[in-house]
């Protein structure tokens, strides 16, 4: 009598072999992707801060001339009232300033138009801060920027960059005198920004 043979049964499964290089090959993809996704995230947020800055001092100054009173937009700690600091990374009010004295004032007809909280920034806060001149001739803080019935303003830069300071993220708003802002970066213009 012949006795039948079982065909070979085959295991399915990974050895362990294969399930390291596996492991090894996503490890080093991971080590080279990660930094290239933070510099994306950090670019992409620096971009939709620079943009909200640059919507709200349009509309402050779309406002100012439909209104045909100046609009004050300025930096603020408690989003409630000018905090006098070039530093805008806090937050920032856009107010109507009948009198032109940068301070909201109820009591003097001065409404509140818009608010806009902190900025992001991940575990540190991005920083914006203001400085008042042109590119090539900074003079001082820039704490406020009130724009008249006719749209026009003091000159400032609005320089926002992440808490590093890295050059390559350091984008800067600039505000002419006519008030119709235009956007620039360090690296592709040194020394725009403060």
């Amino acid at each position: 009598m012949k006795r039948a043979l079982r065909p070979l049964t085959r295991y399915q499964g990974v050895t362990l072999i294969e399930l390291m290089v596996v492991l090894a090959v996503i490890a080093i993809f991971l080590m080279f992707a990660l930094p290239s996704y933070e510099n994306v995230q950090t670019g992409d947020r620096i971009a939709s801060e620079m943009n909200d800055l640059n919507g709200d001092v349009e509309f402050a100054r779309i406002s100012a001339v439909s209104r045909g009173i100046p609009v004050t937009i300025c930096a603020s700690k408690d989003l409630q009232s000018c905090s006098d600091s070039a530093s805008w990374g806090t937050g920032w009010i856009i107010f109507s300033d009948f009198n032109g004295d940068h301070t909201l004032q109820s009591t003097q007809g001065d409404a509140l138009l818009r608010v806009h909280s902190p900025l992001a920034g991940g575990t540190q806060a991005d920083t914006l801060t203001g400085t008042a001149g042109q590119p090539g001739n900074f003079s001082g803080n820039l704490d406020w920027l009130t724009i008249n019935r006719m749209g026009a303003t003091t000159p400032g830069v609005l320089s926002l960059h992440n808490a590093a300071n890295d050059p390559q993220w350091r984008h800067c708003l600039i505000v002419p005198m006519t008030g119709k802002t235009y956007t620039d970066t360090e690296t592709n213009n040194p020394g725009v920004c403060p």
